[in-house]
């Protein structure tokens, strides 16, 4: 925990110690301190920790300086500044476990899916599966490049999920189509065909309401039992 600027909380439900499964919920966009125990944050947290089941830590892992919006989030030192703590944050679970090791799991949505895929791309991070969630880009062209063995690696993106957008050029009509190109921001969609990642369904959405949207997937009772499901199964 700490209070300065936007604020870091680390906050862990069921003791990561001893959890047979440990999942780290890595927010996006916007997420600090001020807000931890609404929408996307701690909410989301709980929603997640009841699909898993008691067997199941899942920890929000608000320990990085979020880009403030989405102006903001075009840039990648937010994740470059981030990835070394994600790094220590992840090889300290993996010290402290007692008993058998833990199924790791690290799930980043929005802007958190680059912080995570940026610290396995270049620190390689001690998780058995990472899942994107409605990513602008991992900082890959291909999950191969993220340091796991193939399909460890997951991704989700909503049909009217304005993330879409972050591709050069791209305007707001096209929103109602599906993308185009693969290369989002921070490079090849992560739920895109030729990114090799396993792709799970999320409700489309609504082009009429891009925010709720973007935020659906961890309110969405079948996509949190497709994320629980990876979380939890060895």
């Amino acid at each position: 925990f700490d209070a300065s600027g936007d604020g870091r909380a680390v906050v862990a439900i069921g003791d990561p110690d001893w959890a047979a499964n440990v999942l780290t919920y890595v927010p996006g966009t916007g997420s600090r301190l001020a807000d931890l125990r609404k929408g996307v944050l701690m909410p989301a947290a709980d929603q997640l920790a009841a699909h898993a089941g008691t067997a199941t830590s899942v920890i929000t892992w608000l320990g990085y300086d979020a880009p403030d919006n989405p102006v903001a989030a075009s840039s990648g030192r937010y994740a470059a500044d981030s990835e070394t703590a994600l790094v220590r944050f992840e090889n300290g679970l993996r010290a402290t476990h007692d008993g058998p090791p833990a199924h790791q799991t690290v799930l980043g949505h929005s802007y958190g899916s680059t912080v995570v895929g940026y610290a396995a791309r270049d620190g390689g991070l001690a998780a058995d599966d990472l899942i994107f969630v409605g990513s602008p880009g991992v900082g890959a062209a291909h999950a191969t490049e993220l340091g796991l063995p193939i399909g460890h690696v997951w991704s989700s993106t909503a049909a009217y999920d304005p993330i879409r957008l972050t591709i050069a050029g791209r305007t707001l009509a096209d929103a109602l189509l599906p993308p185009s190109v693969d290369d989002l921001w921070f490079g090849a969609d992560p739920s895109g065909p030729s990114f090799g990642a396993n792709v799970f369904a999320s409700p489309p959405g609504s082009p009429f309401h891009p925010v709720r949207t973007h935020d659906s997937y961890l309110t969405d009772d079948r996509t949190l039992e497709a994320i629980t499901h990876i979380a939890t199964s060895p």
